[in-house]
């Protein structure tokens, strides 16, 4: 019977708590085969259709669905040749990306870069990182020294830096801009990725940069994958949650990842919150900056611990009752068990289930429980949050702002205030074999971005990115916390 309950709940509840993990089991695919025009062409008839029929945001939106189809058939008419897999990416990414929605997403060819690579190949040798709009090198693995940490890039290969990025972000999706960016700075290899898919750059790069008021140009190798792997700074490995007492009366807990184990998170959090309790801690620093999301479960557990009355964590949940969201739910039941109606046993799944298909269902959450009184904490709390901060931690920061737990301390969230389209199903162009993700329900957040000209989550005190602090490795945002504590305390 327990097993039986099990199913029931994860057959109609997973679709909440799965949100930003997704796979996709490619198989083997072929270095450098090329696609025929009609190959390429029924797969943006795919993308279409499946956008078009599973994206709430599709539903019965006219202009929505001709924007989308004007634009595909755009791409059309300009495949007249057979292309390569990374070439389909870098027409079709554009597209996906102009809808603005995180978790409606193009993925990336890793596997014709991993082939490159493995042949081979060279790829651009430095990490880099952004402040107010300028590109900064933030590590190099080339032989060429004077290029520090901190050295402005100008231009590659005689490109303006302003330019390539632009174009790179138009190849990774989501609605706050800030968000792509982060996707591509320091040991992210989006960025190393990306610039070869948009240019075919390889072996020597010309770049123009500035250091110590100097303009300077020229000829920078790229590196092998064993050298960027060798050289990589391995201390950034940090794990997915953790708790620390960085000063008297200071507690700060980090949660990097909302998808790690649940057993192993719950029990974290018991230890953590009970330590705090025992060291008499009145403050409590908790870092999602970084987290791009995971399982909302455990942002509700997080939130649990913090919060004195029954809260809901998003005001609603609209799922778009698809085929293909039908069809995924049935997937995640045990093959053997699939032939049962065990979506009618459930009255959130006999509804979704019941109502025709591509229709949208709002459904009203049900309010988290607080813990006991002796379990949460009980005083001041201040969440970290930058643009690293997306899906459900950008839904567990949203409801801390909400229901004003505290403060929200340093930069605008990646991840979308007010309204978010998340829960994305899993697709494989048919032909191509691209990963094509879709959002398939909207998340009501509650009246944040209302009077706001922000598309995140605004922090209540901003800390901005500091370039030297940067380069330094020092965390600027954590520092100006612990000071404002601290300024606050002796008043």
């Amino acid at each position: 019977m327990k097993y039986l309950k099990y199913i029931l709940f994860f057959f109609v509840i997973s679709f909440y708590f799965l949100g930003c993990k997704s796979t996709s089991n490619v198989g083997p695919l072929e270095a450098n085969q090329k696609y025929s025009e009609k190959k390429l062409h029924e797969d943006l008839d795919y993308v279409s259709r499946t956008i078009n029929e599973v994206h709430p945001a599709f539903y019965k939106n006219v202009a929505l669905i001709g924007s989308l189809e004007n634009k595909l058939n755009s791409q059309k008419k300009s495949i007249n040749t057979s292309l390569t897999r990374h070439e389909f990416f870098t027409l079709l990414a554009p597209v996906i990306t102009n809808l603005n929605d995180g978790h409606t997403t193009l993925g990336v060819p890793w596997n014709d870069i991993s082939n490159y690579l493995d042949e081979g190949g060279l790829i651009f040798p430095f990490d880099i990182f952004f402040v107010e709009g300028e590109t900064f090198i933030y590590r190099n693995y080339s032989n060429i020294e004077n290029l520090s940490p901190g050295t402005r890039l100008l231009s590659i290969n005689n490109i303006p830096i302003e330019i390539i990025v632009s174009n790179l972000t138009k190849m990774l999706s989501g609605a706050n801009i800030s968000w792509r960016l982060r996707r591509m700075e320091r040991q992210s290899d989006f960025f190393k990725a990306l610039l070869w898919l948009e240019y075919g750059w390889s072996d020597d790069f010309k770049v123009t940069y500035s250091s110590n008021g100097q303009i300077n140009q020229g000829d920078i190798p790229g590196i092998t994958k064993q050298r960027l792997r060798s050289q990589r700074d391995t201390t950034e490995s940090d794990p997915a949650f953790e708790y620390r007492m960085v000063e008297d009366n200071i507690g700060l807990l980090s949660i990097r990842y909302f998808g790690e184990g649940e057993k192993e998170f719950n029990q974290f959090l018991k230890s953590s919150f009970k330590t705090l309790t025992q060291n008499k801690i009145n403050h409590l620093v908790i870092d999602v900056r970084d987290n791009p999301g995971g399982d909302s479960g455990q942002a509700e557990e997080l939130l649990s611990y913090v919060m004195k009355e029954p809260i809901p964590i998003t005001t609603t949940v609209t799922p778009r009752a698809s085929q293909q969201f039908k069809s995924k739910m049935k997937q995640r039941i045990p093959r053997l068990l699939r032939w049962l109606p065990l979506q009618y046993l459930d009255k959130r799944g006999r509804k979704i289930w019941r109502i025709e298909e591509g229709n949208l269902l709002t459904i009203e959450e049900s309010p988290i429980q607080p813990k006991a009184k002796s379990e949460r904490f009980i005083g001041d709390i201040y969440v970290l949050i930058n643009e690293g901060t997306f899906s459900a931690a950008s839904i567990f920061a949203s409801a801390f702002k909400r229901e004003q737990l505290g403060l929200l301390i340093g930069r605008e969230t990646g991840g979308e205030g007010g309204v978010m389209y998340a829960e994305p199903l899993t697709f494989l162009l048919p032909n191509t074999q691209l990963s094509l993700r879709v959002s398939s329900m909207i998340f009501v957040l509650g009246s944040e971005n209302l009077e706001e000209s922000t598309i995140g989550i605004a922090p209540n005190i901003v800390v901005q990115k500091n370039i030297d602090d940067e380069i330094q490795h020092i965390d600027t945002v954590l520092e100006q916390t612990l000071r404002y504590i601290k300024n606050s305390s002796s008043k």
